[in-house]
């Protein structure tokens, strides 16, 4: 019911045909949420790993949690979403597999304390593989990370982000 729609997007996440691996010019899934098609998401995942040739940690974030972009670098590229419930696995697993990318990290207002209610909680239960459509990637599960971080919890996120960091230089070496 268009009416009841809250702007979270977490339908257009839950969607099984939102996937950034079909090859067509202008993506559409099954559901769009008004004013954030499936195809902004593309584009703008595109737009941030653009020219990245070194090894990159990606961070897929939540407008409501900490401000992830804040933490943007030549080696952290981020795009945030209006509610982290909105990011179909997929695309995690699509980001994982490039040659430049080290890892992709999830992360999202803590469970409990989604503004959207229950996004967060439905991502972790599709990243667990518990809720579908749930995670599937050729990349490795190793290779994308979930970690909450509310409004006010930079050093959480901080240290998330150096500890993938220092993983996958330890792997790399």
């Amino acid at each position: 019911d268009p009416d009841l729609c809250t702007a979270c997007g977490i339908c257009e996440g839950s969607c099984p045909s939102a996937t950034p691996f079909r090859n067509v010019e202008s993506l559409v899934s099954g559901i769009e949420m008004p004013g954030y098609p499936l195809d902004r998401l593309r584009g703008e995942t595109e737009r941030a790993l653009a020219g990245r040739t070194e090894s990159t940690l990606f961070v897929f974030g939540c407008d409501r949690a900490f401000d992830a972009k804040s933490l943007e670098r030549p080696d952290l590229a981020v795009v945030s979403l209006p509610c982290i419930g909105m990011l179909p696995p997929s695309f995690a697993d699509w980001v994982a597999r490039r040659e430049n990318v080290a890892c992709v990290l999830v992360t999202g207002c803590q469970s409990g304390d989604c503004f959207y209610r229950k996004g967060s909680q439905w991502t972790e239960q599709r990243f667990r593989g518990e809720r579908m459509p749930h995670l599937r990637t050729l990349a490795g599960k190793s290779k994308v990370r979930v970690h909450w971080a509310g409004p006010h919890e930079r050093r959480g996120l901080e240290g998330a982000v150096a500890s993938v960091r220092a993983e996958f230089a330890e792997d790399a070496a």
